[in-house]
């Protein structure tokens, strides 16, 4: 922005000398002392704009390698279809539940399918079922927007557990890079402004009290843990 300024600047300076300054005449020190303090206000009109300019919300950067992450996605995956959910990182969990079930059935309605299911019977003399939501990293370029993605959500029904989709989200992304004329000569203008992006993996893990019997649509893929 402050490039442009400078351009539109220095054409109206030329402009304005063509008409004040006579045809083979030297340029005055006057209008000389004229441009440079008109260019010196320029600089400090254009730091106060770009301080007042809008950035919205600023969102955090994400600092692993395309490699890095997907070796951190596969580790994720690995763990929780393995039943090992105590070594998933923390930050993958989006939401929990819990809920009060005392009987011999319950039906699984998946109404989002983006999101893989995994039952892990287990023995719970509570005879509750627990439910817990994860979601690995959302990353556009370089921007980590994981925590703008809203979860589903589970509600028991009935004799039924519910996955209900979650509202979409809406995002506008903006970067800000320096003007081309402070990194011309630098590595810094061989790089591409447009990145990969990647939506990570979503599971819901469910533990259920092993004399419950689950039943569901057939076209649903569930994986079974610890039967």
């Amino acid at each position: 922005m402050s490039a442009l300024l400078l351009f539109i600047f220095i054409l109206a300076f030329v402009l304005y000398m063509k008409r004040r300054t006579p045809s083979g005449k030297y340029v005055r020190r006057t209008q000389i002392r004229m441009f440079f303090a008109g260019y010196v206000a320029l600089l400090i009109l254009s730091v106060g704009v770009y301080v007042l300019i809008p950035k919205g919300e600023v969102y955090p950067k994400h600092e692993l390698s395309q490699h890095e992450m997907d070796q951190e996605i596969q580790k994720f995956y690995n763990a929780v279809h393995q039943g090992r959910v105590d070594d998933v990182e923390p930050s993958y969990i989006k939401k929990t539940w819990e809920f009060d079930y005392d009987n011999e059935q319950i039906g699984l309605v998946n109404k989002y399918y983006d999101t893989s299911v995994v039952v892990e019977k287990v023995d719970a003399p509570d005879k509750g079922i627990n439910a817990v939501y994860y979601s690995a990293p959302a990353v556009v370029g370089d921007i980590n927007i994981s925590d703008q993605i809203k979860p589903i959500d589970v509600i028991l029904d009935g004799n039924e557990l519910v996955v209900i989709a979650p509202e979409p989200v809406e995002l506008k992304l903006a970067q800000f890079r320096k003007e081309f004329t402070l990194t011309q000569f630098s590595e810094e203008n061989s790089k591409n402004i447009y990145h990969s992006s990647f939506i990570g993996n979503n599971i819901l893990y469910l533990q259920i009290p092993r004399h419950i019997e689950l039943t569901h649509d057939p076209n649903l893929y569930i994986q079974y843990i610890g039967e």
